[in-house]
């Protein structure tokens, strides 16, 4: 069995290599939550979104200023070498805390980009 924690670090080991690097971008979404991107300079882009909220968030920064998480719709504007990329493939992951019932490291198939 693989712990949740391995899946949760997968979103980037999976999708990038050594000698990757992390794009300089603003990682905070409006609603709460982050993102990073990386790339290894080719054009291929990996982009790592995550909310959590501040209960669960405590162990990781004390302290920590209280905020709240909300349902939203990040938009990201590619531009330079990656406003050709057509399609970005979508991983998954939930950590349940109450009912250990998560949802870890799955396929939400390939999204298409649209321009604008």
């Amino acid at each position: 069995s693989v712990n949740s924690p391995i899946w949760i670090t997968a979103h980037t080991t999976q999708f990038t290599q050594p000698g990757w690097y992390y794009l300089k971008v603003d990682g905070h979404l409006e609603k709460g939550g982050s993102f990073v991107a990386l790339t290894d300079g080719l054009g291929n882009l990996t982009i790592i979104i995550e909310t959590m909220n501040h209960s669960h968030s405590e162990c990781i920064r004390p302290p920590l200023p209280s905020y709240v998480v909300s349902p939203q719709k990040a938009v990201f504007h590619l531009k330079g070498s990656f406003n050709k990329l057509k399609s970005l493939r979508m991983w998954y992951s939930k950590l349940d805390f109450s009912t250990a019932n998560s949802t870890l490291f799955q396929s939400l198939g390939a999204k298409n980009i649209s321009e604008g």
